[in-house]
């Protein structure tokens, strides 16, 4: 049996490390890191290309907490013009610091942040939560 591709997702975070952790958990269910894109100033011009040289083509694009609602808005309309380009279907994941809030995570570990990650995700691209 030929072995699933995974959904790729371009994450936008301004931290690195904490992505690679984000991999562990979120692998076990198809997805896969193909980038981290750390632009501080956010960078239109970065964003199409990285959409466009990673490879399997990402399917999510994860904006992180760090980028601005103004900065969220430009990275959707980028996104979907993306989509629409390459023919791919695909989710915008946006979380912000309230987000995090809710769920009660800046006092716990990162694999409890991951699981949440995990989370959104599933519900964004598969319309459920595990």
């Amino acid at each position: 049996m030929a072995e699933r591709t995974p959904i790729t997702v371009l994450f936008l975070s301004q931290n690195r490390s904490f992505v690679r952790d984000i991999d562990k958990c979120i692998s076990r269910d198809g997805f896969k890191i193909g980038g981290v894109l750390e632009s501080d100033p956010f960078s239109e011009s970065e964003l199409e290309v990285a959409l466009r040289v990673i490879e399997p083509r990402p399917r999510v694009l994860f904006v992180g907490r760090e980028y601005t609602k103004e900065e969220r808005e430009i990275a959707d309309k980028i996104f979907y013009e993306y989509k629409k380009e390459v023919g791919v279907e695909g989710h915008l994941v946006k979380i912000n610091s309230k987000d995090i809030e809710d769920h009660g995570l800046f006092s716990q570990i990162i694999e409890t942040f991951a699981i949440t990650i995990r989370q959104f995700l599933l519900s964004a691209y598969l319309g459920f939560t595990k």
